[in-house]
C-alpha cells in the first residue's frame, strides 16, 4: 500500500496560491488558529481554538483585528486549508487520522470525490443528507473509541478497500452502496438505536431534528 500513502513534499507556490485563494480574509489565515484543536457538535459543525482568545470558532469567520497571517512561504497553507476543511469528509477522515494515513493519497482523494459526487449530483444529494446528519457524531465517536485503532482496520480492510475498489472500477452505485453500510452499521455500533431509518427520514422530510441521547 506504499503507492498510496506516500506523503508530498511542500510545494511553496501551491502554498501562496492556496493561501490567497482560501485563507485571506479568514480566522485560517491566523496564526493564533490551530487545526488541531477542535470541537464538534452534532449540528453546528466543528470550531477550532483561537490560541489568542482562548474561544472556538468556525474556520471561515472573519478576522479579529488581532490577526497574525502564517506566511504562506514557510507554511504549507495547502495542507493547512486541507486541515480545516478535510474533515467535511467526517468519518473517512477520522478513519486516515486515526491510522497514521497521510490524507494526500490516491485512495483518500478517491473516496472523498465519490462522497463529493453524491452530494452534488442532483439524482443522488439527497442521500448524502444521510451522510451528513450522522457522520460528524460517528466521526467523534470513532475518535473517543478506547479500540479506535482495532475499530479503523477492520473498517480499513472491510469496507474502504472494498469501496476504493469499485470506485476506481466506476461502479459508483455498488460504491455509495457499500459506504452507507458501513455509516448504518457504526451508528448501530455506537448509539445501539434502531431508529437509523427514522431519523435519515425525519431530516429528508425537514421534521424537527431528533436528538440522539
Amino acid at each position: 500500500m506504499g503507492l498510496f500513502f506516500s506523503s508530498s513534499s511542500f510545494n511553496k507556490a501551491k502554498s501562496i496560491i492556496c493561501f490567497n485563494n482560501n485563507l485571506v480574509g479568514k480566522c485560517a489565515s491566523c496564526t493564533y488558529m490551530n487545526p488541531k484543536n477542535y470541537l464538534s457538535g452534532f449540528f453546528s459543525g466543528y470550531k477550532y481554538h483561537c490560541v489568542l482568545k482562548g474561544g472556538y470558532y468556525p474556520w471561515d469567520d472573519r478576522p479579529c483585528r488581532s490577526l497574525v497571517e502564517v506566511d504562506p512561504e514557510k507554511v504549507d497553507c495547502a495542507e493547512r486549508y486541507y486541515n480545516f476543511t478535510g474533515r467535511r469528509y467526517f468519518i473517512l477522515t477520522a478513519i486516515f487520522e486515526i491510522l497514521g494515513f497521510n490524507l494526500d493519497n490516491r485512495m483518500y482523494t478517491e473516496i472523498k470525490s465519490l462522497i463529493d459526487s453524491v452530494r452534488e449530483d442532483e439524482a443522488t444529494k439527497v442521500d448524502a443528507i444521510e451522510y451528513d446528519i450522522v457522520g460528524m457524531d460517528i466521526a467523534n465517536c470513532l475518535r473517543n473509541d478506547e479500540n479506535r485503532i482495532e475499530v479503523c482496520n477492520d473498517l480499513f480492510k472491510n469496507y474502504l478497500i472494498k469501496i476504493y475498489s469499485l470506485v476506481v472500477l466506476k461502479q459508483k452505485e455498488e460504491a455509495v452502496t457499500l459506504y452507507r453500510e458501513m455509516v448504518k452499521n457504526l451508528y448501530i455500533r455506537y448509539r445501539n438505536m434502531d431508529n437509523y431509518s427514522e431519523l435519515i427520514d425525519a431530516k429528508r422530510l425537514e421534521t424537527p431534528k431528533l436528538k440522539i441521547k
